[in-house]
């Protein structure tokens, strides 16, 4: 997950439980070696089940399968620092369940991220 704190600093948090709560701030980040100044990758991004809406905000070529459960992103980025990074962000009607990003630069699958989003557990009210 990613964190924004209150001076505008982005912490990066690995986890494979990601709240279902919107709002909340989600992705990858790979560390390459030998990285020239800009890279061109795909992401596949699959879902359990369809959500309510998909949606990205840079206008960079995206796709969805025919049943809509899937998501493909192909972008060209500057290495920052020799990483490159996607987030996505929880929104309403997003589906609970297993998650799965797998990342490809060229035609080179890189890296899978495989995490389960969950609903919030809900506190208990105390009996009096």
């Amino acid at each position: 997950m990613f964190r924004r704190d209150k001076h505008g600093k982005i912490t990066f948090i690995p986890t494979i439980k990601v709240p279902l709560e919107a709002g909340i701030v989600y992705g990858w980040r790979l560390q390459l070696k030998n990285s020239p100044r800009h890279v061109t990758w795909r992401e596949v991004f699959r879902l359990p089940q369809l959500p309510l809406t998909w949606g990205t905000q840079n206008g960079e070529n995206f796709s969805l399968s025919k049943n809509g459960t899937a998501a493909v992103t192909n972008r060209t980025t500057k290495v920052k620092k020799s990483t490159i990074k996607n987030s996505w962000t929880v929104t309403p009607g997003d589906p609970p369940g297993n998650h799965l990003i797998e990342v490809y630069i060229g035609n080179h699958h890189v890296a899978s991220f495989d995490f389960e989003v969950v609903k919030p557990k809900t506190k208990k009210k105390k009996s009096e």
